[in-house]
């Protein structure tokens, strides 16, 4: 689902009852958290994060077990790469990507 530049600043909880959705786009949108319901997408393999402004690093990519790949800004990569880090343990499968 592609859902690049689309001015979002929150994404609904009802993203989770998206049960087949493998690939979500949500590159420069004005998001600053994902919601806790995207642990239930199930078959998402797919996640790009591009030119977004997270202040926080967002816990629910923990829990998007099938992640596996996942698109970011190189200076994500430093502003959390503690979590970032936790993140690869948790999911041996994830390759994260730098977003240009």
């Amino acid at each position: 689902m592609d859902l690049d530049y689309n001015c979002i600043q929150e994404l609904p909880p009802e993203i989770g009852e998206l049960s087949n959705l493998k690939a979500l786009w949500l590159c420069n949108n004005q998001l600053w958290d994902l919601p806790e319901e995207m642990k239930k997408l199930k078959k998402l393999e797919k996640l790009y994060l591009g030119n977004i402004k997270f202040e926080i690093f967002p816990e629910v990519l923990k829990k998007i077990k099938n992640l596996k790949e996942l698109y970011i800004d190189k200076d994500y990569r430093v502003k959390f790469r503690k979590e970032i880090n936790i993140l690869e343990k948790y999911n041996k499968n994830l390759n994260i990507i730098n977003y240009s």
